[in-house]
């Protein structure tokens, strides 16, 4: 059995996520394959581009063939000229994404015909049938070419079940595991008295970030912090005069903001997983979100730590009242198990399914 896996991370840069933390997670999964692998451990390679100068881990090899952009073809022919130098022939292409990188595990497939391609889908399906042309062209390659992924992963059950309403998956190997959470500690149970309304994430449109303008009018600018950056980051500081805005931070730093807000307001109107708010959920702050995959799935279980509205009204209803009545964290200690054991089941499945195991 091949257990050797490459996996395909093409123009990190464009990644949200900072590079360093991108790479940590690949090193989180690879810790996985190393303590499930049936056969002896071989560090996955982790090809990418649009960077330089990365830092050592212990798990994972990393090569970057280019410092800037490359397109696909570029990215493939030498991503095969790395491979063929160090796995010849790999058991497994991990894919990051149904697109780009899928794309190019495609055509690497055709040099080297016995190897499994795995990928994952972290976004709602649904959200590309919103129109325009890009999202268009994202579906019908998606319903053209995934089939012939051996494993698709999905991040929660509710995009898995929603994805197989747009795209035929019965002959693809599919599983569910959520993007991990990385820290050595998730909070305490001291009573949250914060009255902080806190956005944590990418400041766009797809975050519904007008939407989160207009819930938070009645609220004092004193009681709203925004964490994160991104194109309507502007906007948002014109309009929300006197909030506090962080900026960028790293998961290492949102971490430690978690003590100071009271709850985490979500107006994204596609959310397959919504890590932000597990974090939250971790850390004993209660959430009021619209109705999105992810949030409808943690709604199901934890009906007392989330609320899901449907109307501005509903939505500021259930903010004032996460404030004037704080939750005590033990309420969360429920989840908090939950998460961990759930995270590591998940975790040994991903490792299982890329070292061509199960």
């Amino acid at each position: 059995m091949n257990s050797s896996v490459v996996i395909l991370l093409p123009n990190i840069h464009r990644n949200a996520q900072p590079v360093t933390e991108l790479l940590a997670r690949q090193d989180f999964y690879a810790s996985y394959l190393r303590k499930y692998s049936d056969t002896q451990f071989r560090k996955p390679l982790v090809i990418i581009s649009g960077a330089n100068n990365i830092a050592d881990f212990e798990n994972i090899e990393v090569h970057s063939i280019s410092s800037k952009p490359i397109n696909v073809s570029v990215f493939a022919l030498k991503s095969l000229k790395v491979i063929k130098g160090i796995l010849p022939n790999p058991g497994s292409l991990v894919a990051g994404t149904p697109f780009q990188p899928f794309l190019i595990a495609l055509i690497l497939k055709l040099f080297i015909p016995r190897t499994k391609i795995h990928t994952a889908i972290h976004g709602e399906i649904g959200a590309l049938k919103r129109g325009g042309l890009s999202n268009l062209l994202k579906l019908s390659f998606l319903r053209l070419f995934l089939r012939r992924a051996h494993s698709v992963r999905f991040v929660s059950r509710k995009q898995a079940e929603d994805a197989r309403m747009f795209v035929k998956l019965s002959k693809v190997k599919t599983f569910i595991a959520p993007v991990p959470y990385i820290a050595d500690s998730a909070g305490s149970n001291k009573l949250n008295t914060s009255s902080l309304i806190a956005f944590v994430g990418r400041i766009q449109q797809e975050r519904g970030v007008e939407e989160w303008m207009e819930v938070v009018e009645p609220f004092g600018r004193e009681q709203l912090m925004i964490i994160g950056e991104g194109p309507l980051a502007q906007t948002m500081k014109t309009t929300l005069l006197g909030a506090t805005f962080t900026g960028a931070l790293t998961n290492k730093e949102v971490q430690g903001k978690w003590t100071e807000i009271g709850v985490l307001l979500s107006t994204a109107p596609y959310e397959s997983y919504g890590l932000a708010m597990r974090e939250a959920l971790l850390h004993g702050v209660p959430i009021v979100s619209k109705e999105n995959a992810g949030a409808i799935e943690l709604e199901q279980r934890y009906p007392n730590l989330i609320k899901l509205y449907r109307t501005k009204d509903q939505a500021q209803q259930y903010l004032k009242g996460f404030l004037e009545k704080p939750l005590d964290k033990k309420e969360f200690e429920s989840f908090r198990k939950d998460f961990f054991a759930e995270q590591d089941e998940s975790l040994i499945r991903l490792a299982k399914v890329w070292l061509n195991e199960v």
